[in-house]
């Protein structure tokens, strides 16, 4: 499933420096854990605006009254902005990792956005993360 979303992703020719994958994406690729049914993609505004309008993108509100796109029938979600919290999404993307061809949210950002957001599914992430990260240090010395 991931390996076809990756192909997905790939299809939509994004611009270099307008996106990055982010959400459970940073956490699959580096075989942390499971893959999930989608892909979050973390878009500059411009990036945004073309596709806000291409054929077969649906726009979707948001409760705090936000809104993304979503690729129909592909599980691939366009963000603009990235919550809780404020997060510099142009600053996000510029310190990407280039992982396979795709830019990838830093790890440390994905930890630091789980553990805002607080629910069941992150705080799972949060220690697989965190392990992760203590192995990685750990071999590194």
């Amino acid at each position: 499933m991931f390996e076809k979303l990756i192909t997905d992703v790939k299809s939509l020719n994004l611009p270099a420096g307008g996106y990055a994958l982010f959400g459970s994406a940073p956490i699959i690729v580096r075989g942390i854990r499971e893959a999930s049914h989608d892909i979050d993609i973390v878009v500059k505004q411009n990036v945004w605006d073309e596709y806000k309008g291409k054929p077969g993108w649906i726009t979707r509100p948001m409760q705090d009254g936000d809104e993304y796109l979503e690729w129909e029938d592909h599980n691939i979600e366009l963000w603009r902005t990235w919550g809780p919290g404020e997060w510099d999404v142009d600053q996000i993307i510029g310190k990407a990792e280039m992982i396979d061809d795709l830019p990838y949210v830093q790890l440390k950002t994905v930890l630091d956005w789980k553990k805002r957001n607080g629910r069941p599914k992150d705080l799972k992430d949060v220690e697989l993360i965190e392990l992760h990260l203590k192995y990685d240090q750990h071999e590194a010395n």
